[in-house]
């Protein structure tokens, strides 16, 4: 699963077009094994498991913005949502 975060209209200049991620996951023929979530926007050209326009933004504070690496996260259609279903353990020390 790629996440693409900070896209959506105060977060990327414009709203950027996802396309070039979409087609970069088909060409590496990962377009039906890997999700794309992003709150940037799709066109009628994308391709795949692609979530997109996730409102609010992570700009705005949106929880997309809290998604960090290694996070577990289940695709929820019916309630249309995304929960992070798992924290990867992190490890590290306060100095």
């Amino acid at each position: 699963m790629v996440v693409i975060r900070y896209e959506g209209p105060k977060g990327g200049p414009g709203m950027q077009e996802m396309l070039y991620p979409t087609s970069f996951l088909k060409s590496m023929g990962l377009g039906k094994a890997c999700a794309l979530i992003t709150d940037g926007r799709f066109s009628g050209g994308t391709s795949g498991l692609s979530i997109g326009h996730v409102s609010p933004e992570a700009a705005s504070g949106g929880s997309i913005g809290l998604i960090e690496d290694g996070d577990l996260i289940a695709i929820d259609i019916p309630n249309r949502g995304i929960p992070v279903t798992g924290k990867r353990c992190r490890t590290g020390s306060a100095s």
